[in-house]
Formats: C-alpha cells, structure tokens, sequence
C-alpha cells in the first residue's frame, strides 16, 4: 500500500515537471532585453521602448529567441493620447530594430503596426 502511493506521489511530482518547465521556458522569451514593454504576435516577440527623445521597436523570433532583421519592413506607430490620434513611421535602423521620432508619454496607448513584403500587416497594442 506505501509503495503505490510513494508511486503516485513520484509520478505527480514527475508531471508537475514536465508542465512547469515548458511555462517557465516560453515565459523567458518574453523578458525585456532592452529595458522596454513586450509583446507577443504571430510567433514574433515585439519590445517597444521609450528613449529620451524616440521610441524603438525590437523584433525577435518567439520560437527561437533570435533576431528578425527588419530591413524589409515597414511600420508605424499610432500613438493615443489626449483624445488626439497621431501617427509616426517607424524606420528600419539596424539589424532588429525600428525607430519612430516620438516622445511616448505616460497614459499613451500605442499600436504598432508592421508589415513585411508578401505578409499581412501585424498590430501590436502598447498602454504606458
């Protein structure tokens, strides 16, 4: 009777593993790298970050954790504020990153929209 219920409690302990760890793994990929706000699309990783005087855009692969050169994309952002609609080209600078001249205050909602040749658009929604 002790053995089966020593079985049980391995096995559950075991499968408790198994679910746990993917989790942690896929929720990883999510952290900031750049010190800005991520967000997920489509099996890409979108970091948009607030500079002094622009706002970055960092594209990586979900699945992956790679870089995805932007070079071919296009974007922008929408910026919300104050009742007021307003809307920046986001401009490929190097390897994985996009700029937009803005300055992102607090209250903003952002939508990021990017497209890349042949793909349909994608929109990413930001709240600051």
């Amino acid at each position: 009777m002790k053995q089966i219920t020593l079985n049980k409690a391995v096995f559950a302990l075991l499968a408790g593993a198994f679910i746990w760890v993917p989790n942690a793994i896929g929720h990883e990929m999510l952290k900031p790298k750049n010190g800005g706000i991520v967000q997920e699309e489509h099996d890409l990783v979108f970091e948009l970050v607030r500079e002094a005087d622009r706002a970055s855009l960092f594209v990586r692969d979900h699945d992956h954790d790679a870089p995805v050169n932007t070079k071919d994309m296009t974007g922008s952002l929408i910026i919300l504020a104050s009742g007021k609609k307003t809307e920046f080209p986001l401009v490929h600078i190097e390897s994985n990153k996009m700029i937009a001249d803005v300055v992102l205050v607090d209250g903003s909602k952002v939508l990021v929209k990017v497209k890349e040749e042949g793909h349909h658009v994608i929109t990413v929604r930001y709240s600051f």
